[in-house]
């Protein structure tokens, strides 16, 4: 082999060896001072949009530290779940770091700088170093506390995006007559933004989107969705499309609705008949599932109520027929139960609260065999409770027979006789539960039945307009989101929403954003809460520099280029060897006629 050759293959072999180790032209200045460098990653809630450019920050400032022979210490602004604080990592090579910071996920809440900045003040460095901030571009209490602290151990970089940085969908309450509505917030006004929402079901299909714009000098604008009553019904999340962050999707919860419980109190109540008064057993039965009240019909309608019970000891209130009335007429459920005191006042004719007519009979429909409750029927808004077969009922009020009855049965007794008929009274229902609450004809206070029944009842109610407040009882996770904003489920250390978690606003570690509460009660935590207001983020401090995320690293990476030429230099090389082993075919000089002669 020729001494040229033999190069030509060596050169081409090394540029392949060469371009395999994926070389870069770094342009980056050398790392300023000494000692580990200090990366603090800002991956809140807002961090997931623009993730994949925060990743290659982060690779960029590893390499760069692992090329200087540089440890790494790391700060993650946004508490840990396992945790709940903010902490600072020991120094870390570059493959630790690597692994701490590419295998970490946006967090789905705010970060917290202020515990950030304490977490800092025992950290001792040697001497000026390099300090990276990958900053969600937003401004907080704690974003200058910070950024001073920073300062102090050196030279500050603050990285940031390029453009729009996050939006944030805030829920718009509607009455139940208004379309249903969203705010969508940005910190920074100065270019025009467009963005897609989307409404969507619990099974995540999409039900309608519409489009809007955000101008230059807006900050906020409202959208709107045109459902049909259906459609609201079904609707469980507005989310703005490309925006993968717990910040850009709003949870419904019940149409924004709850159902909150009111229990007529019986004023002529003795302390020493506890256990015979039905109002407790209500009590008892109801006050751990749904936000139960009690109080007089003043009292009650005086407040936002899905569902009013009234049982059998409170019948001899006067005056209260018609605001009841006007009240169910307006969207209420009425609940009612039997007892001696409805045969009593019935036998001077209906008092207008009730489903169906019922016999007078005074001293009650006594029978010599007790009966029993039947199965529901796949129709009836009970069909989910299961029966207990030891239920008793001794003692009814029986139903006239009417054309209407049937129609009205949501359930019966084991002969047939309706246990529970209600009636549609304008927007509202007027149920009737054909025994007692308490244990004069019944032992059914006694059986989980009661409670699942009278759930049953508050779950198929309309339901009011849900405040800022909250119901006033501790509220289970049923889903949370997760930094990118998808339904999962909740973890181990997510703790029940109370009322007061609502009013501050605090959305953290044991309490994300998310689904709350059960089947009577479901409350939407939004990450709007803890966001009262979106600033950019402040002026950098004196000798501060700032930069943006590298979304191209492509312009630096000189693998493609040397590859290419290597296999050039092997192309060149086949084509050499071909012609030495006579493989190419010749060209051959076509013979040019002799020239004439003078």
């Amino acid at each position: 082999m020729p001494l040229w050759q033999r190069i030509l293959r060596l050169t081409a072999a090394g540029l392949i060896i060469t371009g395999l180790a994926q070389p870069q032209w770094n342009t980056e200045a050398p790392l300023e001072g000494k000692g580990p460098v200090v990366l603090v990653d800002d991956n809140d809630w807002s961090a997931a949009r623009n993730w994949s450019a925060r990743i290659d920050q982060m690779k960029i400032v590893i390499e760069r530290a692992e090329s200087a022979d540089r440890q790494i210490i790391v700060v993650q602004t946004a508490p840990s779940q396992e945790k709940g604080t903010v902490t600072v990592s020991a120094p870390l090579s570059g493959a630790e770091a690597r692994r701490l910071l590419l295998e970490s996920k946006p967090q789905p809440w705010p970060a917290d700088r202020e515990a950030a900045a304490r977490a800092l003040d025992g950290l001792e460095l040697p001497g000026d170093t390099s300090v990276f901030w990958l900053s969600n571009g937003l401004n907080d209490d704690g974003a200058v506390t910070l950024a001073q602290k920073l300062q102090g151990f050196g030279k500050l970089i603050v990285v940031q995006d390029s453009g729009a940085g996050a939006r944030l969908l805030v829920p718009a309450t509607p009455s139940p007559d208004e379309p249903v509505a969203v705010i969508i917030r940005r910190a920074d006004g100065q270019k025009d933004d467009i963005a897609t929402l989307t409404a969507s079901d619990d099974s995540g299909n999409a039900m309608q989107q519409v489009q809007v714009t955000l101008k230059a000098g807006e900050t906020e604008t409202r959208a709107e969705f045109n459902l049909t009553p259906e459609q609201r019904a079904q609707l469980l999340r507005v989310s703005i499309d490309g925006d993968n962050s717990a910040g850009a999707v709003v949870l419904m919860d019940e149409r924004w609705r709850r159902r909150p419980v009111g229990v007529i109190k019986n004023e002529r109540y003795n302390i020493g008949m506890f256990l015979m008064n039905d109002i407790t057993y209500v009590d008892m039965a109801l006050k751990p599932h749904v936000d139960l009240r009690q109080g007089t019909v003043d009292e009650l309608l005086s407040s936002d109520l899905a569902v009013i019970i009234m049982t059998d000891s409170v019948m001899g209130v006067s005056g209260m027929t018609d605001q009841l009335l006007g009240w169910v007429q307006k969207g209420g459920t009425l609940l009612r139960f039997a007892g001696p005191n409805m045969e009593m006042n019935n036998a001077q004719g209906n008092d207008g609260l009730l489903p169906v007519e019922i016999h007078a009979a005074v001293g009650g429909q006594r029978r010599e065999k007790p009966v029993h409750p039947a199965p529901f029927d796949v129709k009836s808004p009970l069909r989910d409770v299961p029966v207990a077969s030891d239920v008793i009922v001794n003692n009814r009020v029986l139903a006239k027979p009417s054309s209407e009855l049937e129609e009205r049965v949501w359930a019966r007794f084991d002969d047939g006789m309706p246990l529970v008929t209600a009636k549609r009274e304008g927007d509202g229902w007027i149920v009737l539960v054909h025994t007692s609450a308490g244990p004069e004809w019944t032992n059914l206070q006694l059986s989980t039945m009661f409670s699942d029944m009278m759930r049953a009842v508050v779950a198929h109610s309309r339901g009011v307009s849900s405040d800022s407040k909250g119901p006033d009882i501790a509220m289970p996770a049923i889903q949370t989101l997760d930094g990118k904003g998808a339904l999962v489920s909740p973890s181990s250390v997510v703790q029940p929403l109370t009322r007061e978690i609502i009013a501050g606003g605090r959305i953290g570690p044991q309490n994300p954003p998310g689904l709350y509460g059960n089947e009577s009660v479901r409350h939407a935590l939004n990450m709007a809460s803890a966001v009262p207001e979106m600033k950019s983020f402040p002026a950098l401090p004196q000798g501060a520099s700032s930069a943006v995320y590298s979304t191209d690293r492509g312009n630096n990476d000189l693998s493609g280029p040397i590859l290419a030429g290597a296999m050039s230099l092997l192309l060149i090389d086949l084509l050499i060897l071909m012609g030495q082993r006579g493989i190419l075919p010749r060209v051959r000089r076509t013979p040019q006629p002799p020239s004439p002669k003078p």
